[in-house]
């Protein structure tokens, strides 16, 4: 479960696997997003 101040919910999750599997690199993920790569990666492996 999210926190109210959470970038990053369960949709914006899967959004990261789909761009992930997508071929999308986690640099360009977490610039469209506005989030880290350190964020994108935890997200991107699990």
């Amino acid at each position: 479960m999210s926190h109210v101040n959470a970038r990053i919910t369960v949709l914006g999750r899967k959004l990261i696997v789909a761009r992930h599997r997508a071929g999308w690199r986690q640099a360009h993920i977490a610039a469209a997003m506005g989030i880290s790569r350190t964020c994108v990666a935890k997200s991107s492996t699990s």
